[in-house]
This record gives C-alpha cells, structure tokens and sequence, in this order.
C-alpha cells in the first residue's frame, strides 16, 4: 500500500509509528498488522506482488526516496499504462522490497503483539508501564523493551508518545479548547511540550493540525 496524504499509523516497523509523510507499506498475506489513518482521513494506492519470495513471514515498510519515487511514478502512469508496463512496473516495485532486510525476529514471542494492541487501545497510554505491558505480554520486563523493538523497530514509550499525539490530534480537530487545556488532558507536561512532541511526530504544531483538521 502507498500512502500519499494523510497521518497514518501503522504496526509495521517504523521510525515512530505515526509517519505524516508518503510512506510505502507491504503487508503480506496472513501477517498480522494494524494500521489506519488518523481521524479516518487519507489517500493511499495498493498493488497486488505475486510472489513466492518475497517477506513472506513477516511485513515491511519503506520511507526511502527510490520506492516512493517508483511508486509515484506508477501511481501517474496507471490511467494511460498499457498492461505489460504496469506488470514491470509492479516487478521491479516487489524487487525493490526485497532489497530490504527486515529485523531478525529469532527468540521474539508472538504475544508482544498483545503489548502493542495494549498500547493502540489505550486512551491513557501516557500512563503505561513496561510492567504492565510486559504482564500483558506475559514476558519478563527485561525482555519487553528489546523484543518489542525487535518486533516493531521501535521502542513502547515511542508508540505511547505517538499513541499520544494521536488521541490529542482528534481532539483538538474536534474542540476549540484552548491549546494548554487540552495539552493537560492528554497528559502533557504543558503545551510547549505537546507542540515539540506535535512537531517530532506529526511534522506539524497543534494550531496547524487544528486549523487543517477542524470541519469548515
């Protein structure tokens, strides 16, 4: 799937999990992930990649220049592409993936994903513990930080904080609540914390998701 507008989060690995920038996303069949666009606003195109060798046990993401140049290309061609240049175009995207090479996940247990789910489901996520996701897990808490990263290409505490932003970015396109209220509602220490926090993970500030976001 190429995503082309829109904050979208996904369970994919991932530099934060909250990616508001075009990203391309290739979940096999059968793999387990859970990825939607925030506030139920976005665009993406999807391709079909028949075939037998490529990650085929576990799902991939991509932020690098050449794929998304590929797929943008492919994207503006689809309309006037007869067939056989959308088959090699599809080709060459799947063997562009398999450049990729994804996390050993050797020793990771498949109950991790209950840590993620945890913290996706969460309208406090500010307030988890690595105890807590670890007993959710049901592994040792030692072992949560490096096999959830191992698993996901992140930390806990940095789905939390995108978690986090997220909860607040529907919010603030929902209310007109001043910026330091609700900055105080979704955990923050204040609201030059939540607009740094805005900026690292959602390229925008709070006013400017506000502004673009709110209806009318």
């Amino acid at each position: 799937m190429f995503v082309t507008r829109g904050a979208y989060v996904t369970s994919v690995t991932g530099e934060n999990n909250f990616i508001a920038r075009p990203v391309a996303v290739l979940n096999p069949p059968g793999i387990w992930h859970r990825d939607h666009f925030v506030g139920g606003r976005g665009s993406f195109m999807t391709v079909d990649l028949v075939t037998d060798d490529l990650a085929e046990d576990r799902a991939l993401h991509a932020l690098d220049p050449k794929i998304l140049q590929h797929c943008t290309r492919l994207a503006a061609s689809l309309e006037h592409a007869n067939s056989l240049a959308v088959e090699d175009a599809v080709d060459l995207l799947a063997r562009l993936f398999r450049e990729k090479k994804p996390n050993d996940l050797a020793g990771v247990p498949a109950s991790i994903e209950r840590a993620y789910e945890a913290i996706m489901d969460s309208q406090e996520p500010w307030l988890l513990t690595m105890e807590g996701l670890a007993r959710i897990a049901g592994v040792h808490p030692n072992h949560l930080p490096r096999a959830f990263r191992s698993r996901f290409g992140i930390t806990a505490s940095m789905l939390a904080a995108a978690r986090q932003v997220e909860l607040c970015g529907r919010a603030l396109s929902q209310s007109s609540e001043p910026l330091a209220d609700i900055a105080a509602e979704f955990g923050f220490c204040d609201q030059a914390h939540m607009s740094a926090r805005f900026r690292q993970l959602a390229n925008s500030t709070p006013g400017a998701w506000r502004k673009k976001s709110m209806p009318g």
